[in-house]
């Protein structure tokens, strides 16, 4: 079975246009589920109460859990890997979200 392209760099909000009776892909559950993820970390990172960093502990409670739950030490590796890989692509030069929309308002301001 072949991965379909068209939802390989889909994101959630990509295809929340979808018909709800459509059948939702393999790839878009993926997808689902990891924006659903990222929502809970997001979360947990605002009411985090400790003074270490949220995000470092969720990556390692999911790093444990997919060894729990049959993932290899190699496969694990390799996903954060790619996945890490892939963020200057994903992210076009922006350290965050949103940060050259930032940087283009703070430049338009009076007086700035």
């Amino acid at each position: 079975m072949t991965l379909r392209k068209d939802y390989v760099t889909s994101t959630r909000t990509d295809r929340d246009n979808m018909a709800e009776n459509d059948e939702i892909p393999w790839e878009g559950k993926c997808v689902d589920e990891a924006a659903t993820f990222a929502r809970k970390c997001a979360e947990l990172k605002r009411t985090n109460p400790y003074d270490f960093p949220a995000l470092d502990r969720l990556m390692n409670d999911l790093m444990t859990e997919l060894w729990d739950n049959g993932f290899s030490q190699t496969e694990i590796r390799s996903a954060f890997e790619t996945a890490v890989a892939d963020i200057p692509r994903y992210g076009a030069g922006e350290e965050r979200r949103g940060d050259k929309s930032r940087s283009k308002e703070k430049l338009t301001k009076p007086g700035t």
